[in-house]
């Protein structure tokens, strides 16, 4: 009873807030950094699909049963030996609507296999999504991240989970971190809301209209390399000043566990590369957190992965969603950074109202 009046209290709820959910989706221009065209990986390579619970293929705008990818499509680079493959991806709420396509499909069961589809394609290590609902079942009574993860269970997960007694009645923490259970051990585990009380739940106050939203964070061994790291995730409000009264309380909270482990963060900031958001965060806070380092500025090459029958053009000045990286002492190598624009279905659409996922190879 209690979990069918959640629901009803959230679709109430996101009803009246679903533009709070998240900034509009960076607008795609001419390509404008000339390094693309090194980044792109041989289109020749092999293409899979990837079954869903019931055993059948993932839909895909072009056949991806075909034994070789077309000549136009471009698959993402192998990743180097001992590297991380991250990602983070806004995978647009379950109750949200694709305002800039109505016509699109929208139920969560039609993309939930479309975004197993991101996953299975790059194979990322670490991964840290956005807007997701946590214990509520949209499909079937399984929670949408343990949907997310899938049959194979190849990722364990971390997010805030409602407790009894929450000011809101809904379990919508937003920021979920996955990890590999074969390459990691999890030794610590964290919250922080974006608040001036970082540690009251679902707690605002950054803007007048600023939604409540999260960092979740956790500290992995990582059993291949004989390493620690501090991984997190989160997702800046679209609400004015929320973007850079939060940049700071990153610095904050996360800059002094760079002391003890390499700190990758990453995100849906609602923040341009011009933004005096994302202006704190590269800058750091002396005695207090090295500055973030954007991946892809460190980036060897980068290139958009897509099925399409002409590579889609894409302005990075736009980008929105990023994966950073701190150190106090590591010396960080990005080989690749790449943004996935894979289309599905009839209506050949994306999985998501976010331009794709990001995903960079990382090592130090």
């Amino acid at each position: 009873m209690r979990n069918r009046l959640q629901t009803l209290l959230l679709s109430l709820a996101f009803a009246a807030l679903v533009v709070q959910c998240g900034g509009e989706p960076p607008v795609a221009t001419a390509p404008s950094d000339a390094a693309q065209a090194a980044g792109t990986s041989d289109a020749a390579t092999q293409a899979e699909t990837t079954p869903t619970s019931d055993g059948t293929a993932t839909d895909s705008a072009i056949d991806a049963t075909a034994d070789v990818a077309p000549a136009s499509w471009s698959l993402p680079p192998p990743k180097p030996d001992g590297a991380l493959s991250v990602m983070t991806y806004n995978v647009m709420c379950s109750f949200c609507i694709n305002k800039a396509h109505p016509e699109y499909e929208q139920k969560w069961s039609t993309r939930l296999p479309w975004l197993r589809d991101v996953f299975a394609r790059f194979d990322p290590d670490l991964i840290g999504l956005q807007e997701n609902q946590a214990q509520l079942p949209t499909d079937g009574n399984v929670p949408e991240v343990e949907q997310l993860i899938g049959p194979q269970k190849l990722y364990e997960a971390f997010h805030y989970k409602f407790k009894e007694g929450d000011e809101n009645p809904y379990d919508y923490p937003d920021a979920t971190v996955l990890w590999k259970k074969s390459r990691f051990d999890k030794l610590a585990d964290g919250v922080i809301w974006l608040s001036p009380e970082p540690d009251k739940p679902y707690s605002t106050g950054f803007a007048k209209m600023q939604f409540a939203r999260v960092m979740a964070w956790v500290k992995l061994r990582d059993k291949q390399r004989n390493r620690d790291v501090i991984f997190a995730t989160t997702h800046f409000d679209n609400s004015s000043p929320s973007q850079e009264k939060s940049a700071p309380l990153v610095l904050e909270k996360l800059g002094p566990l760079a002391k003890d482990a390499t700190l990758i963060l990453t995100g849906d900031y609602n923040s341009k590369p011009n933004s005096k958001a994302y202006g704190l965060l590269a800058a750091g806070q002396v005695g207090v957190s090295p500055p973030w380092q954007d991946t892809f500025d460190l980036a060897k090459a980068w290139s958009i992965v897509h099925n399409q029958d002409t590579k889609p053009a894409y302005d990075t000045a736009n980008r929105i969603d990023h994966v950073y990286v701190a150190s106090a002492s590591a010396k960080f190598i990005v080989a690749w950074w790449g943004l996935d624009l894979w289309l599905y279905g009839a209506k050949k659409q994306p999985p998501s109202d976010h331009d794709g996922a990001i995903i960079a190879h990382i090592d130090w």
